[in-house]
């Protein structure tokens, strides 16, 4: 469901908008910069290739991949010399072992598959990194109560009356309708355990689902993968712990290989 949705154009659209790193993924590359200058890295799940000039500003030896032919597409028009591939962040087999100095998993990518799905990508992850290399990803904060509303309605940009008023009100219109069939669709798919949560998601119109946990867990699930969790940055870019018990929307986690 959640790969039908970052197929679509309206999606693409989205990710080719963004252009800048986010405060905590600002944190962290200057963080790991310099032992990472010049080797390989791995962009999991590029999208509309938000992240592909400043990973390349740190190391050329660079590759982007994305399960989402759609967005390999429009990242390869955007960024026509990088290195940008069609593979799933689940089955990484086609990297050697131990080849990269960095991996990164961006804007809660890692947070749009399955339980099952996300710890094959843990292990093909821990697989493809260097004894010394790192792992870069964000991840829906449990804890943030944005998670945990019923319903949201889309956006509604107010102005005068105009012909643009009554295209803005009836695209309004449109989407609460898409939202409210998708979030009766969606909302029984939701699983709560003690660990994790996948819940229906309000982004793309309640049209993907999402997984949460909280820093605590996140931690635990990175150590039995074969990982040591190194630092943890909020959405200001300011450094977390287990015991701060922070509920932003998305925390940013670095890692290293065990």
């Amino acid at each position: 469901m959640n790969q039908r949705a970052m197929a679509t154009r309206e999606a693409v659209a989205q990710y080719l908008a963004a252009s800048e790193l986010t405060l905590p993924e600002r944190a962290a590359l200057d963080e790991l910069a310099a032992d990472v200058r010049q080797r390989p890295i791995l962009d999991l799940g590029v999208g509309g290739g938000r992240t592909v000039a400043p990973l390349r500003a740190i190391s050329l030896d660079y590759t982007g991949i994305d399960y989402a032919p759609a967005m390999v597409a429009a990242t390869l028009a955007r960024h026509p010399d990088a290195k940008i591939e069609h593979a799933d962040a689940c089955d990484l087999s086609r990297y050697p072992e131990g080849h990269f100095k960095l991996v990164v998993f961006s804007c809660n990518g890692i947070g749009m598959v399955s339980h099952g799905d996300r710890l094959r990508i843990l292990a093909a992850v821990r697989r493809v990194l260097a004894p010394d290399g790192h792992f870069v990803f964000s991840n829906h904060n449990r804890r943030a109560r944005v998670h945990h509303r019923i319903f949201e309605l889309p956006t509604f940009e107010h102005g005068g009356v105009s012909l643009r008023s009554v295209v803005r009100a009836a695209r309004f219109v449109r989407h609460t309708a898409t939202r409210a069939v998708n979030r009766a669709r969606n909302y029984r798919r939701q699983v709560a355990t003690a660990d994790y949560a996948i819940v229906n998601g309000a982004s793309h119109h309640y049209g993907v689902m999402l997984y949460l946990i909280d820093v605590v867990q996140q931690h635990r699930q990175l150590e039995a993968a074969g990982f040591v969790p190194h630092t943890a940055f909020d959405l200001a870019g300011r450094r977390v712990t287990v015991d701060d018990d922070p509920h932003d929307d998305s925390i940013l986690y670095v890692a290293r290989k065990a």
